[in-house]
């Protein structure tokens, strides 16, 4: 579980539109909702294709999500947002631009936890907490269970101990 609380403060206009292009740039167009129906407005050769969302890919609709929370302002003070394994249905590389913007988000004051299980994104929020000068804002556990009950250890100093954990079923594979 890795915990990213921002006590900055929120310029929300500018900020909004620079995730907004973040995530357009990265699904090549946007969420938007028509009456009753979201749609996802694929932009091909600057024109838009409408699609509904049930016929969209898994990993689309994650960043539609963000895209849709953050053009509604859901990202300020108030809330928190839990974001369980955000790397399913995420290709490796998507999976390192959905930390780059979920540091991103946090940097501009939006409290969000992450419980993943993948070493790249993992990996990626590290990278960009260092890049966006917020490691002393990010926090990394590891939880564990120890007879019958989860242990939540503080692993800030010690990040080996996540990977060693995530390494174990390839190091099975190959003894």
């Amino acid at each position: 579980m890795l915990q990213f609380i921002s006590r900055k403060p929120f310029s929300r206009c500018y900020k909004i539109l620079e995730i907004k292009r973040m995530i357009t740039d990265i699904i090549s167009g946007d969420l938007e909702f028509d009456s009753s129906k979201f749609y996802y407005n694929k932009i091909i050769n600057n024109s838009k294709i409408k699609v509904e969302m049930e016929n969209t890919a898994t990993g689309i609709k994650s960043f539609g999500i963000i895209q849709v929370l953050n053009d509604n302002k859901f990202f300020d003070r108030k809330n928190l947002l839990i974001l369980d394994e955000p790397e399913v249905h995420l290709h490796p590389k998507w999976q390192l631009k959905m930390a780059g913007i979920i540091v991103k988000l946090v940097k501009s004051g939006a409290k969000i936890v992450v419980n993943t299980h993948s070493p790249y994104m993992i990996q990626a929020l590290i990278k960009y907490a260092r890049d966006y000068k917020i490691v002393d804002k990010s926090n990394f556990y590891l939880t564990q269970k120890e007879n019958e009950m989860s242990v939540i250890e503080d692993v800030n100093d010690n990040l080996n101990k996540i990977f060693e954990l995530l390494a174990e079923p390839m190091n099975e594979v190959y003894e």
